[in-house]
């Protein structure tokens, strides 16, 4: 059961992954209708802005984050406030399943989320296309490698969503045979009642203030106050292995 389920999961979360994270939700528009790849060249480019940024203010920096995030989500065409707004909410939600994640006693290694981000290079290797991913992050002077392994903070939400969804969901899994569309979604809503129990609970909380305020107070996803910066990513540390 367990590993029926984790195989599920494990592939529901690559697929996700593949086309929404590395190289966002374009790899079909890219590939299909794109020659000259100007689409992957700008998605890179946004990529080596998050190393850059994760370079010079540190791997947990709650400002390379929100930055990506905005900018991921604008390339794909969400306008400049929704693209503000839903990163701010998903960087809350990630802030209050680590606090889940404490009171569950479920961790994440380094060393998982190495072996993860290995099992993804070897999987993009295979794309026919992945030449041509090549050749964009070779114009920026970075490799493909470096957009995930330098990226760690993000891989390390990943396994930690599907190992919380594991642990808390197992009492909902079935013992036999094949999730059908219905017991997928029963699942999913029971997750989202999960999650917003979570976020409820962490509002409550003083971390709560701290980030939602600096969050909400940095609209235009400028950050000109570097320390302020560096202050909040002392206090909101995104990778405790």
């Amino acid at each position: 059961m367990k590993n029926r389920y984790y195989e599920h999961s494990l592939i529901i979360l690559i697929f996700v992954i593949l086309l929404c994270i590395v190289f966002a939700t374009m790899l079909k528009g890219v590939f299909a209708n794109n020659a000259d790849n100007q689409n992957m060249d700008s998605f890179i480019q946004v990529q080596k802005r998050c190393l850059d940024l994760n370079e010079k203010f540190g791997d947990n920096s709650m400002y390379s984050q929100l930055v990506t995030k905005i900018d991921c989500r604008k390339l794909s065409g969400v306008d400049d406030v929704k693209a503000f707004y839903s990163s701010v909410q998903e960087l809350i939600s990630d802030r209050a399943l680590q606090e889940l994640a404490k009171k569950e006693n479920v961790h994440i290694t380094k060393q998982e989320v190495d072996a993860y981000i290995g099992d993804l290079i070897r999987i993009a290797k295979q794309d026919e296309k992945f030449p041509e991913i090549m050749d964009s992050c070779a114009k920026q002077g970075i490799t493909f490698e470096d957009t995930l392994y330098k990226n760690h903070k993000h891989y390390y939400m990943e396994l930690l969503r599907d190992k919380l969804y594991n642990k808390l969901m197992k009492m909902y899994f079935k013992d036999e045979g094949q999730l059908s569309l219905e017991d997928i979604q029963s699942l999913e809503a029971k997750w989202d009642s999960i999650k917003n129990k979570a976020i409820s609970e962490y509002k409550e909380t003083k971390d709560y203030e701290i980030v939602s305020s600096y969050l909400l107070n940095n609209k235009s996803g400028t950050f000109s106050s570097r320390k302020n910066t560096i202050a909040l990513t002392g206090d909101i540390d995104y990778i405790k292995y």
